[in-house]
């Protein structure tokens, strides 16, 4: 990312608008899944927020369902400047999400990563201590919410055309009313 797209932590060290943002409210961005997969009744925005955290018992194949997420990202949102991502599968239980500086996709900034383990998908925000469990994964979107160090919750909704998907950041401000933040992501030609 430029300049304009960085941030400055508490400690100085420069990070992607995403990861400070996640940092900040607690929350990670993740994807939604495809077919095969275990329904739960899709949950709204004010149900995520609101609810208590019970974790969705996650198989290889749910997992394997996320697979729509997989290539390089621009995101963009009201007020907030573009930011690139890439999201690749490592392996079997693991999807890398690498933020990056800018649109050449040349420099990585930073990596979360969201693992399948014990039948949990999980994801451990990089730097942010904080970690999110998915409550909630069917054909079209994915919800995580907190499991430890984490407020909010976020939803990953798969988007009208393969290129295209909507992460949604749920939160409260200091009197209890819920907000939300919208990015929308569209696939990136890397150059």
């Amino acid at each position: 990312m430029s300049n304009v797209n960085l941030l400055h932590n508490r400690s100085g060290v420069r990070t992607s608008v995403i990861t400070s943002i996640l940092s900040l409210l607690g929350v990670a961005v993740t994807g939604c899944g495809g077919s095969g997969e275990q329904t739960a009744e899709r949950p709204t925005p004010d149900s995520v927020a609101a609810s208590e955290t019970k974790a969705l018992t996650v198989t290889a194949a749910n997992f394997g369902s996320l697979r729509w997420l997989e290539g390089s990202w621009r995101g963009h949102g009201t007020e907030q400047a573009p930011f690139f991502e890439q999201y690749r599968f490592v392996d079997d239980s693991t999807l890398a999400v690498d933020s990056f500086e800018d649109s050449t996709f040349s420099n990585k900034t930073s990596t979360a990563l969201v693992e399948l383990r014990n039948g949990q998908l999980v994801n451990q925000g990089e730097g942010a201590g904080a970690s999110w469990v998915v409550t909630a994964l069917d054909s079209a979107e994915v919800t995580f919410g907190p499991l430890k160090g984490a407020r909010n919750s976020y939803i990953w909704r798969r988007g009208p055309t393969p290129h295209a998907w909507t992460a949604i950041i749920v939160s409260r401000n200091a009197e209890g009313a819920q907000k939300e933040r919208v990015y929308q992501m569209e696939r990136a030609a890397r150059k």
